[in-house]
């Protein structure tokens, strides 16, 4: 009993200090103008909602206006950057911008770890986890939600008894039909529809939002670049600007759009959400037809800093639960503040739907920009913008367009449908069967004086290091990974060792002069053997430690494409050297070996053999290497040379060794050595006959 007593005492006072130690979890957030009165206010009521329920929590807001950070949001960026790289703990919380998700997916907590599973999937809904997760990890939660949305003007569509329009068709039809009355009625000042093409950041939304689309159905995902949708539907924004709008309409920055809409000059704009605006409908963006639309979503996301102790962790996620909660999304964000908020049950709710306006929330189709998938957006979004300003406002023709925006983040591989690919792909199952097949001349009786050199265990060794070798080449045909990458590094490393095993072996046992090294070789082959496999089996299981990286070479205005890379640690540098000089140590004492035998009577056509062999090998192995290094700006003269350079390695190794000199040796040699032995058979029998006449004659 004293010790239940104990123990509730030690777990009370635990408690009391806990909660009535205040933790200040410090947020960095960017002073938007809109947000300013936001910003103190869920401040001051998460501390409110902390004090009531003891939590011993105290939220505090830094914001970064453009006063201190003297570039607005590309100065708090770098800031938030050069805070993370320092891995400061100053602050627990940051606002980041979602096209910044993979930047900072290693710098920011997991959240499945730190809040409920059903927290989380309140925001699966939408695409909303789009922007919120990078590679299953969920990396921050939004805020409040912005949409690109279109404005309609009610006064001219109620005049002329129009709906707001839910194709793009229809947009272009009422837009031209109401223009024309208008123009009639000498209003000249209403214009039809801007593009909203106006930054680098627009843009990208504009355009990725209208192929978005013309997908097949609400369900379906985003076209892909070089498909007959997508070539519609840039065919389709080409046709609104020219019918509708005009090249500077498209290009309008902010500042004249929101003018147009505040004086009502505009029929139709397309802009991000506002809130009310007076003499217009908000609405989502029309599609190719009524059912699927497209809005390109962004948000003000939180994540919590990576680097902070757990329990600051945990402080963490108690305020972004409740920043994010339905009760404050519901009440703040949407109803008090206007915003929209990532739930989407929200507006089931009666009172919301009585303020704002739920169906245009509830059928918004969200995709976000493509940050995710390339390497530096800034220059993806820059390269799509300038092959999307030349079809809009130029001649370059909308399949060379997609192809070109296609070409940025798509990654080519080496493949058996393209046709240099299934060349190389049929040389290499030539080769490979070639080998296989080729110890079956082991037991020919006729051939058995070709293969004295090795007995016929060594010679099957060496097959099997043959067909490893070309055998790791198919791994670089269609998509890399990790696993292709180490299955290609064991099967090459195996292949070098098994090939050269057995040759070393021989050149140590034919050594010239006695010694105890050769004799121990010589009395345990299979020791010999065991122990140098055994070695190189334990580099390549070490090679784990630090997995093989499948790296996109991304190349600008060509194809990218991905190859097998060392991992740059220096523990990847450290467990690859000793297996890298092994091989060296192999190859030099193979060379060495063979130079102190060369004037060895019984096995100097060996010999010269395998010299050719090793020169030609010690050049492959340099440029397979070279291969790697070199910047090679196209993947097919990439993955050609790599395979050229291994199926030259194969034949000069196995195929010359194997079959060639036994060909030279049996068509061309004993051809000449029978002749030789039948002229001199002739020549005894001309001489006997010779020596009979002469004795017949003496007789």
């Amino acid at each position: 009993m004293r010790k239940i007593h104990i123990i509730y005492f030690i777990t009370y006072a635990y408690s009391l200090i806990y909660f009535t130690i205040a933790k200040t979890v410090n947020l960095a957030v960017i002073n938007y103008d809109t947000y300013t009165n936001l910003y103190s206010t869920i401040e001051s009521r998460f501390n409110e909602y902390s004090k009531s329920n003891n939590l011993g929590i105290e939220l505090k807001i830094t914001t970064f206006s453009k006063k201190n950070t003297t570039l607005g949001l590309t100065g708090y960026d770098s800031t938030i950057d050069d805070l993370i790289q320092q891995k400061s703990t100053e602050y627990d919380m940051y606002y980041f911008d979602p096209v910044n998700i993979k930047k900072y997916s290693t710098h920011f907590a997991d959240l499945t770890h730190l809040l409920p599973k059903d927290h989380l999937n309140m925001y699966s809904s939408n695409n909303i986890d789009q922007i919120c997760k990078y590679n299953n990890q969920w990396v921050g939660l939004p805020l409040s939600m912005k949409f690109m949305v279109l404005y309609s003007n009610i006064k001219y569509l109620e005049k002329y008894n129009k709906r707001v329009p839910l194709t793009w068709d229809e947009l272009i039809q009422t837009t031209k039909y109401i223009l024309n009355q208008e123009q009639q009625n000498n209003n000249s000042e209403l214009i039809g529809y801007n593009g909203y093409f106006s930054d680098v950041d627009n843009s990208i939304c504009s355009f990725y939002d209208f192929i978005y689309s013309f997908r097949n159905s609400k369900d379906s995902p985003l076209p892909e670049m070089t498909s007959q949708t997508a070539i519609k539907a840039l065919n389709k924004m080409k046709e609104v600007k020219d019918n509708i709008s005009s090249n500077d309409l498209y290009k309008a920055n902010d500042q004249y759009t929101t003018m147009l809409m505040y004086k009502e000059n505009i029929l139709f704009a397309k802009y991000w959400d506002l809130g009310n605006i007076s003499g217009y409908k908000m609405s989502p963006m029309p599609g190719d037809h009524e059912g699927v639309n497209g809005s390109c979503l962004e948000a003000f996301n939180i994540g919590i800093n990576n680097y902070i102790s757990n329990h600051q962790k945990k402080a963490a996620a108690e305020v972004l639960r409740y920043l994010t909660s339905i009760d404050e999304q519901k009440n703040i964000i949407v109803m008090k503040f206007d915003l929209f908020s990532g739930i989407s049950s929200i507006y089931d709710d009666k009172d919301v739907c009585s303020k704002v306006e739920c169906a245009t929330a509830k059928n918004i189709q969200g995709i976000s920009k493509p940050s995710s998938s390339v390497n530096n957006y800034e220059t993806f979004s820059m390269s799509v913008i300038d092959y999307i300003n030349e079809f809009l406002f130029g001649d370059r023709s909308e399949i060379d367009t997609l192809t070109d925006i296609n070409d940025i983040t798509k990654i080519y591989y080496f493949s058996k449908s393209d046709t240099v690919g299934l060349i190389f792909f049929i040389s290499l199952l030539v080769v490979f069967y070639v080998i296989f097949l080729s110890p079956l001349l082991l037991f020919v009786p006729r051939f058995e004086n070709n293969f004295k050199f090795m007995n016929v265990d060594s010679w099957i060794i060496y097959t099997m290091g043959s067909l490893l070798i070309v055998g790791s080449e198919f791994t670089k045909f269609e998509k890399l990974n990790e696993t292709k990458c180490y299955l290609n590094h064991i099967l090459m490393t195996m292949g070098y060792t098994l090939i050269f095993i057995p040759v070393l072996y021989q050149l140590i046992i034919n050594y010239p002069k006695s010694n105890s090294f050769s004799e121990w070789v010589r009395n345990h082959k299979s020791s010999f053997f065991f122990l140098l496999i055994l070695l190189e089996i334990v580099f390549n299981i070490l090679m784990l430690i630090t997995p093989f990286e499948s790296k996109n070479i991304l190349i600008e205005n060509n194809k990218n494409y991905n190859m097998c890379k060392f991992s740059s640690t220096i523990h990847g540098y450290l467990l690859s050297l000793p297996q890298f000089l092994t091989m060296i140590i192999f190859y030099s004492f193979s060379c060495f070996l063979i130079y102190t035998e060369w004037k060895v009577e019984e096995t100097k056509n060996e010999i010269k053999s395998l010299s050719g062999v090793m020169c030609i090998d010690g050049i492959l192995i340099i440029l397979l290497n070279l291969v790697d290094f070199v910047n090679i700006n196209n993947y097919i003269i990439y993955y050609s040379i790599h395979a050229f350079l291994i199926i030259i390695f194969s034949l000069s190794n196995h195929i010359y060794l194997f079959i060639l000199r036994l060909i030279f040796g049996n068509i061309i040699i004993r051809p000449q050595e029978d002749n030789m032995i039948e002229k001199l058979f002739l020549f005894n029998d001309e001489s006997n006959s010779d020596d009979n006449i002469t004795s017949f004659s003496f007789i």
